[in-house]
């Protein structure tokens, strides 16, 4: 069997939760069948370094550029005005477009890869990569999901806090691409997707949950089976995740201005470390503005931050899938404090209380930190309860497994 896994995020280097996510999908892969990867990506994005690792450890058989809306039809006459406005333009007017349209150019590179060889099955990470490449519909195909956008629309709106005039256009585009998702999703021989409320949403039956697991390197001992002891002295708190990511800045500025100050007054030896791979200048120096703060930045070792922190904090306001320093912080033994919507699609798997703290306002954030920063014997047990909540549910095992079972349902599946 042969197996083309189409992604627009490459799996390597692993320093991102949606890489990681690659890496594990394409690692699960190599255990059923010969597998080829096309890379919906160019530069800058990927040095010569990684160009080379992707080529002999990953077997990327091409890599091709995203093209803009703007650049596809009519509106690429427009261009010379001023691309990026153009651009900008085009989507708001013609939402339809950034969720429905093969992009020209990576889909000739896909049709090239075609014409050198047959594969059983495609694998596609995002349904954008399936609609760009002209896949959909087209072979058998396996999407992974991951975030439903308009999951992620949703959330955003929920939280609030955009001008009228966005919200506006959120609510016009999530109605569009909700009947789109659908149609689009059910053309899919199976689609997986990171948590149970979007499996519910999913009208394809073919479709199953693929949860984000911890990382760990082929042959490297997972979290849970790690020596991390507690350390009951430790007033830090830990935030890990990318720092470009929208929801992580805003949730991080959020917590900064509302609940740290009130939490390093309250304990004055508290600490709070920000931990995580592209970071701005001028975003680290607002962050540490504030006392008592540590903008780390990237961490070669992330095990030695979690080795020596009380808990772990995971503000976001708003966002889709699920966030897996979550269940990250909890495979090394380290209990989390986390917003509402951090918490969605762990709530059966780290009950609330037991495993982690749900903060609904600043005002709990401060409470819940409080509380692990001077209880080490109530973090202690709450990280226990953690980790074997992890060792059970988030396994690269099960992962595999939730892997072959989705190629499988769309080995079967009708060839289009």
């Amino acid at each position: 069997m042969r197996i083309l896994l189409v992604t627009p995020v490459v799996p390597c280097p692993a320093n991102t939760g949606g890489r990681q996510r690659t890496n594990l999908i394409h690692r699960a892969l190599c255990e059923l069948a010969e597998v080829d990867t096309f890379v919906i990506a160019g530069e800058p994005d990927i040095s010569d370094e990684h160009r080379e690792i992707l080529s002999s450890d990953f077997n990327v058989v091409s890599f091709c550029p995203p093209q803009q809306t703007s650049e596809i039809g009519w509106p690429r006459h427009l261009r010379w005005i001023h691309p990026p406005t153009v651009n900008r333009v085009v989507n708001v007017l013609m939402p339809d477009r950034q969720f429905t349209l093969p992009q020209p150019k990576v889909k000739a590179a896909v049709d090239a890869i075609f014409s050198r060889r047959s594969y059983d099955v495609v694998v596609a990470r995002y349904l954008s990569a399936a609609v760009a490449t002209g896949l959909l519909g087209r072979d058998r195909l396996a999407v992974d999901v991951d975030d439903l956008p308009t999951a992620t629309i949703s959330s955003r709106l929920a939280a609030g806090g955009d001008p009228p005039v966005r919200q506006w256009y959120l609510r016009r585009v999530r109605s569009r691409l909700a009947e789109i998702e659908r149609h689009q999703l059910n053309r899919c021989g199976h689609v997986w997707v990171a948590k149970e409320a979007d499996a519910a949403s999913v009208g394809n039956p073919s479709c199953s949950v693929l949860r984000n697991i911890p990382f760990t390197e082929p042959g490297q001992p997972e979290a849970w089976d790690m020596e991390l002891p507690g350390h009951s002295q430790s007033h830090i708190l830990l935030t890990v995740g990318m720092l470009n990511y929208a929801p992580n800045v805003a949730g991080i500025d959020g917590f900064l201005k509302h609940a740290w100050p009130s939490i390093f007054k309250t304990v004055p030896s508290a600490e709070y470390r920000i931990v995580g791979s592209r970071l701005a200048a001028e975003t680290k120096t607002r962050w540490e503005r504030y006392p008592g703060v540590t903008v780390v930045g990237f961490a070669a070792d992330l095990q030695a931050e979690y080795r020596q922190a009380a808990a772990s904090v995971c503000p976001i306001p708003w966002g889709g899938g699920t966030n897996i320093k979550v269940a990250e912080s909890l495979a090394y033994g380290r209990p989390a404090i986390v917003s509402a919507p951090a918490h969605r699609g762990w709530e059966r798997i780290f009950p609330e209380s037991k495993c982690v703290f749900v903060a609904r306002e600043p005002v709990d954030f401060v409470h819940h930190c409080v509380e692990l920063l001077r209880n080490p014997k109530r973090r202690q047990q709450m990280g226990t309860e953690g980790r074997l909540a992890a060792r059970q549910w988030v396994s690269y095992d099960a992962f595999r497994k939730a892997v072959a079972a989705g190629v499988h349902a769309a080995l079967e599946s009708p060839r289009p």
